[in-house]
């Protein structure tokens, strides 16, 4: 079934050594590994509308490998989308589908390197105390909305409008009345919004609106108040849903289809009727559609009308005029067995079961494999591109029939016609042991385990070592390419015979045939002090401690710094870089000897060898006070609060500002390049003195 389609005229002029679509100059701007095709940098290795070349079209379900159109992804190569790649260098799909890299940066053994964000310029540099003041716009809106060019229906739940910005949060109005005009009235920070309809919690299917959300308008610049109307269309569809062309056969939970707005939010039509015909009616709002079939949650894979997935029927379909819209699905029926290195899988409880996981939509998992005899299967599917994966019982063991962990079996798989696929997994025997800077890990209790990990996120962890003797692991696992961890115990304790954190020990490891593999993990002693503008932390409860964040494993917290006394700090970490942080204490108050806030003090710190190191935070006093569109704040409860977020993504929330005189604030925080947010009460409401909504300031926008 490898066939790719292409009009006669690409074949044509390949023939003249070009394909349409292509740039015909060798001046290729695209950067390594990319092609131009009718102006857009495509991989022509990958895309499925390009595979091979500039519009040649590998027919759905197939994928595109290697520039080939193909029933699979051949190799280690995984299916992202119908396109196959690897996962360990593909800067679009680092790691993981979807992982992609800044601009930039490469991607090696499934991790981006290099590069950089792009950066705001924007923020406010505090390195000396003194005050601030700030000054938040604000704007009065109203209006209304009508469907269809009239008045809104009257009735219950009719839902209210969203205006959503980035710089300045989301501010929802109040719901519509149930009868009149559809009207809506508040205040808001002044700045550029998308607009949105969003249905009531209580809506209903034979409500005033769909129960969908809606942009009415992007990128409204409110600089000014005045009022503002939006117009929402609708149209009516209905249509019924087939089987391979025929009726859906009668039966309970046949599911439902959700239409799913390529600008807004999806409407799930009602569930079809047990018997007669699928079909579907219902009002939608006007635009662009990705139409997908649900099942029930009740849905019975043995005896139900239609396979207990979901999946994309169509895309992109233009509803712009009500009408009827007819729509099939296409279902094969797959059988087979498992094979264990060639052979039938030996027998045991909790042997796991196949899951045909949809690309266009979502899994299908097949009955549990017996206990005895042969691993088959048996079901139906749609048609479409899979992964094939093995998946073990909830309550598998390390000595069961097959190793304990999820396994890619087969990548990109183009089902198509119902028949009869084998799968076989090959699995290894794998023992060594782990030491310790070149020696036997310590005798204690919690050492840990070495977990094996693949790109793509499956993995299997070893059994936790012992209390006493050589730290030795032994299992069966899937063959493949591997990176080694080690993994704290969860009741790891300091001072351990190992550090409590995780860590990478090795990289990408070939495991395909059984064999020893010994590691060892270095460790290092660090010590030093924390000081506070070059010199002691003052005394006083609650001074937070020291956490070190290894850039190849997890995080090690040292333990809390004393009351009194110099802010020191000692422990063991493994070999590695660091990002080093002060981590304020959980029970931090706004007038203890430190801000109650994290603070990045040293990154990319390396630690080969034991030692001491000292780290020093500046800290500046900061107050001022706040206005609305340059005058006082009026009095009112619940006015809110200034929230500073440096530019590691660290915040400091100032105390919430008094209910009444000016809107003043007063506080100490690490100096550095601020963002500052105005954050409304968690008890704001339409008649608050600000808007209930968060603003950026002064800064750059990001999740305060």
């Amino acid at each position: 079934m490898n066939r790719k389609t292409f009009s006669l005229w690409a074949l044509a002029l390949a023939g003249l050594g070009w394909v349409a679509g292509c740039s015909t100059t060798n001046d290729n701007q695209c950067g390594a590994g990319l092609v131009e095709c009718n102006g857009d940098c495509v991989n022509d290795k990958a895309h499925p509308s390009h595979c091979g070349g500039c519009g040649i079209v590998c027919e759905s379900p197939q994928v595109c490998n290697a520039g080939s159109c193909s029933d699979s992804c051949a190799g280690n190569f995984v299916a992202c989308g119908r396109s196959c790649v690897d996962l360990s260098v593909d800067a679009e799909n680092c790691g993981g589908c979807g992982t992609k890299c800044n601009a930039g940066a490469s991607c090696v053994a499934g991790k981006c390197t290099g590069g950089n964000p792009p950066d705001c310029k924007d923020r406010m540099p505090f390195s000396t105390s003194g005050s601030y003041d700030l000054d938040a716009k604000v704007v009065q809106v109203s209006g209304k909305l009508t469907k269809n060019g009239a008045a809104v229906p009257d009735g219950a739940s009719r839902g209210y409008l969203t205006f959503e910005s980035k710089k300045a949060g989301n501010r929802s109005m109040p719901q519509f009345a149930e009868t009149g005009e559809a009207t809506y009235q508040g205040s808001l920070f002044a700045g550029l919004y998308d607009v949105y309809f969003n249905p009531s919690y209580s809506c209903r299917s034979d409500g005033p609106m769909p129960c969908q959300r809606m942009l009415l308008r992007s990128g409204v610049d409110l600089a000014v108040s005045g009022s503002l109307d939006f117009d929402v269309k609708t149209v009516q569809v209905s249509g019924k849903l087939t089987k391979n062309g025929g009726a859906v056969p009668s039966g309970t939970n046949r599911g439902y289809l959700v239409f799913e707005l390529k600008q807004g939010g999806a409407k799930s039509m009602p569930s079809f009727k047990e018997s007669g015909e699928a079909t579907y009616q219902g009002e939608v709002f006007a635009g662009m559609y990705d139409i997908r079939y649900q099942n029930s949650s009740s849905c019975d894979n043995e005896r139900g009308a239609l396979p207990c997935q979901s999946i994309v029927v169509q895309e992109g379909v233009n509803l712009n005029v009500g009408g009827s819209l007819d729509l099939n699905v296409k279902t094969v029926t797959l059988s087979g067995r498992l094979l264990k290195n060639g052979a039938r899988v030996p027998d045991g409880t909790n042997r796991g079961y196949l899951s045909f996981e949809l690309k266009q939509g979502s899994a299908r998992s097949m009955a549990a494999f017996k206990a005895t005899g042969e691993a088959t299967y048996q079901g139906e599917l749609f048609v479409g591109t899979y992964d094939v994966l093995y998946r073990n019982s909830y309550y598998c063991n390390s000595g069961d029939a097959l190793p304990c962990a999820n396994h890619l079996l087969r990548s990109g798989l183009a089902v198509t016609t119902s028949g009869s696929l084998d799968f076989d997994a090959k699995t290894v025997q794998v023992s060594g042991k782990l030491t310790k800077n070149g020696a036997r890990v310590p005798s204690g209790s919690n050492r840990g385990s070495v977990r094996l990990e693949q790109l793509g996120g499956t993995s299997i962890s070893m059994p936790a070592f012992g209390d006493t003797g050589e730290a030795t692991f032994q299992s069966e696992i899937f063959a493949g390419t591997y990176d080694v961890l080690y993994e704290p115990s969860y009741y790891c304790s300091k001072p351990g015979a190992l550090p409590c954190h995780r860590v990478r020990l090795r990289a990408g490891v070939p495991l395909n045939a059984s064999g020893s593999l010994d590691v060892d993990a270095k460790t290092v002693q660090v010590s030093g002090k924390f000081t506070k503008n070059g010199a002691a932390v003052p005394d006083g409860a609650n001074r937070g401690y020291l956490l070190f964040a290894h850039k190849d494993g997890g995080s090690l917290s040292m333990p809390g710094f004393g009351d009194a006394g110099d802010a020191t700090y000692q422990g063991e970490v493994f070999a590695g870089t660091f990002d080093v942080t002060y981590q304020p204490s959980y029970y931090c108050g706004s007038a203890g000897p430190l801000p109650c806030q994290a603070v990045r003090l040293r990154s990319d710190l390396g630690l080969s060898v034991s030692g001491s190191i000292d780290f020093d935070a500046k800290t500046v006093s900061l107050s001022g006070k706040l206005t609305k569109n340059g005058q006082k704040v009026p009095d009112g409860g619940n006015r809110g609060l200034l929230r500073f977020t440096e530019k590691s993504g660290n915040s400091r929330s100032m105390p919430s500002f008094a209910e009444s005189g000016e809107a003043t604030y007063q506080g100490e925080l690490f100096a550095g390049e601020y963002s500052i947010f105005y954050v409304s009460s968690y008890s704001c409401n339409s008649s608050s003195p600000m808007p209930c909504q968060t603003a950026l300031l002064v800064g750059c926008p990001a999740t305060p």
